[in-house]
This record gives structure tokens, C-alpha cells and sequence, in this order.
């Protein structure tokens, strides 16, 4: 099982030797076998990269993540044609009912809302009990907006007198972690069939990861927590701030209640996904809880 995440920040060339990742920096070389990796992100320009070892990545369905010049994530390697029935499962996203459609988003929304309410109760933020409550009032397709009523409570309280367009550490921290889990969500999708395009909510004709975006929603308080308790209002944003980000794949959360990694969840939530589709039922879909920060422990 995957549990290392490995941050590039130097010059450096990667390549494959003997089934290993090969690190080579400064004229030292580290080898890492790679069914321990979970997820690579490059974050310096100056780093060579073998075609033998991007096969490799995309075989294995490695999460690999590039930086633009502000260091955010902004570019995911992904596999291509690594599912047996392909064509299936894009035919049964295509013709997708709309009462599908909306009961999973519904069952979507309704776990973002606990999330969110476990977040601010983690915190010890008042208020929790009202935002949790909404999410036994949430409809079909949520026509009566209940994501958006929890979200007029739930950010102001989180972060008062700030606005998500200031730039700010935690916008910032907010930004990046959401872009990691976007794209580990995209990866998940690809590798079950899935067109990430196809949403089932957001639905631009713009946005090539609609359902990413979906999907990811669950998941977004795992980065809210770790912002409101490890971010300082009046400090930068540093490679120390986004190494931390992209650990939280590897913290706890509960799914199928068992504590998995985020990036198992992810991977779990993703099949689960296919499933519903497939069987044209929404009950398939299985979404995380939120838990206390906490690295998962292999036993």
C-alpha cells in the first residue's frame, strides 16, 4: 500500500532503475521503491523526467502533480485507457436519468454538510449544531439550497471578516489543498472509466473536471481544518505550508467505517461512484466523515 508522498523543490532527474524511482540531485542518488509512493508533485522547473518512468507512473496510476511559477498545482499526469470496460461506464454517465442525477448530488451535499459541521465542532466553533442540521433538510438535486445556507454560516465563522478573493495564508493554504484533492479526485475518476467532464452538478462546458468537482466536495473540510489550525493569519505562505497540504492525503478519515487515507477514501469513494452508475442507483455512493487530524497508521 502507497504511503509515501515525495515533494521536488530541487534540480533534480527522475528515472527508473530496477522497479525503483531513481532521485538524482546534486550528483547523489536515492532510489524509492514505488509501490510505497502514493503521489509525487514537482514544484521546481528543473527537473528531468525519463519517458521509460512517465509510462511507468501512468501503469502504476501515480498520482503526479506540476507547478506553475506561483507553485500551485496546475497540471496531473493520468491513466489512459486503464479500465476493462471503458466504454460501458461512459455510456451509463451518459445516459444518466436527471432523478439520478439529483438524488446523488443530494447524498453528495448531505455529507458535505456534516463535514462541515464536524469541522467547526473540531474546532470548538459555535454554531456547528445549526450548520449540521441542514443536512437532514437537503432535497433532491438540493433545490432548496441548503449547500448555500450552510455555506453563509459555516465560512463567516471560519474565517471572520475575511473574504475568499483577499490574499491571504489561508486562501492561499485554502487554494492549494483544495487544488491537491482535486486532482487525486480526477485521477480516481480516470482510473474507474469515469469522464471527469461529465458532472453531475457542475456541468460547464469550460471545466474538463466537472465531476471532479463533485465528488471533491466531501472532502474540502479536510483541508479547512488543517488551514484554521495550522495557519497563522499574519505569517507566508511557504513550501513548509504546502509539503503539509499534500500530507493530509495520507491523514485519517472514515469511510466504509473504517479509517482509510484520504487518497484510499478518494479511491474508494471513485468505485463506488462507477458502481452507482453502472447499477443506475444512487445508494452505491460512499462519501467520507470527517476525523481529528491524524497521520494513518499502518498496522
Amino acid at each position: 500500500m502507497s504511503w509515501r508522498s515525495l515533494f521536488i523543490s530541487r534540480p533534480a532527474r527522475l528515472s527508473i532503475r530496477n522497479y525503483q524511482l531513481e532521485i538524482e540531485q546534486e550528483g547523489e542518488k536515492v532510489q524509492v521503491p514505488l509501490e510505497d509512493i502514493g503521489v509525487i508533485l514537482i514544484e521546481s522547473p528543473q527537473v528531468n523526467l525519463t519517458a521509460k518512468l512517465l509510462a511507468r507512473l501512468g501503469e502504476e496510476k501515480m498520482l503526479l502533480f506540476f507547478c506553475d511559477d506561483k507553485h500551485l498545482p496546475c497540471a496531473i499526469v493520468q491513466p489512459f485507457h486503464q479500465h476493462s470496460r471503458q466504454r460501458k461506464i461512459l455510456m451509463a454517465q451518459y445516459q444518466a436519468t436527471v432523478p439520478f442525477q439529483k438524488n446523488c448530488w443530494r447524498k453528495i451535499v448531505i455529507q458535505k454538510i456534516k463535514n462541515q459541521a464536524k469541522c467547526m465542532e473540531l474546532l470548538g466553533i459555535k454554531g456547528f449544531r445549526d450548520v449540521e442540521a441542514l443536512a437532514g433538510k437537503v432535497l433532491s438535486g438540493d433545490i432548496s439550497g441548503k449547500e448555500a445556507h450552510a455555506a453563509q454560516i459555516y465560512f463567516p465563522r471560519l474565517f471572520p471578516g475575511s473574504s475568499r478573493r483577499q490574499d491571504t495564508v489561508q486562501n492561499a493554504a485554502l487554494n492549494y489543498g483544495y487544488a491537491i484533492l482535486r486532482g487525486a479526485v480526477a485521477r480516481a475518476l480516470t482510473s474507474y472509466g469515469l469522464q471527469p467532464a461529465l458532472g453531475i452538478h457542475h456541468v460547464s462546458e469550460l471545466n474538463p473536471f466537472n465531476l471532479a468537482d463533485d465528488l471533491l466536495e466531501p472532502f474540502r473540510p479536510v483541508i479547512d481544518l488543517w488551514v484554521l489550525s495550522c495557519c497563522k493569519e499574519d505569517e507566508e505562505f511557504t513550501q513548509v505550508h504546502r509539503i503539509e497540504l499534500m500530507k493530509l492525503l495520507h491523514c485519517d478519515i472514515k469511510i466504509q467505517e473504517k479509517r482509510q487515507t484520504v487518497l484510499r477514501g478518494i479511491d474508494l469513494a471513485a468505485g463506488k461512484l462507477a458502481s452507482a452508475y453502472l447499477q443506475k442507483d444512487p445508494k452505491e455512493i460512499l462519501l467520507p466523515t470527517l476525523l481529528p487530524l491524524e497521520v494513518h497508521r499502518y498496522e
